[in-house]
């Protein structure tokens, strides 16, 4: 990402952990505030979850109760970052989410059905 930053092929971030530690803030002139993704991200096939041994799936029950503090601790720190940017080279963008959530909905609506 670093690279695609320096050559242009890429002009913002969008993790503050990344933006910070991993410098692309040297190079990215802007930082987006999508909130499209919430750390962190647990992903796995229902057929594999089925047919998991019971110690994985107490295993998996172990670190998903561990999100809130993790969560806790990413706010924190993206946090922290953000305020240490502010005032700096980085211009903070908070992009406007509803015309996307709008296009997903008809999505959302035939495969993430809420129940009644």
């Amino acid at each position: 990402m670093y690279t695609a930053l320096k050559t242009g092929l890429s002009t913002c971030g969008d993790n503050w952990p990344s933006y910070e530690s991993s410098g692309h803030f040297e190079a990215a002139q802007f930082y987006s505030i999508t909130e499209h993704s919430l750390a962190p991200e647990i992903m796995r096939s229902e057929e594999i979850w089925d047919t998991s041994s019971p110690m994985t799936r107490r295993s998996s029950a172990g670190g998903e109760g561990s999100v809130p503090y993790m969560r806790k601790l990413w706010d924190e720190r993206e946090e922290k970052i953000a305020q240490d940017r502010r005032g700096r080279r980085s211009q903070i963008v908070t992009v406007d989410k509803k015309p996307f959530q709008d296009a997903m909905k008809p999505v959302y609506d035939k495969f993430i059905p809420i129940p009644a």
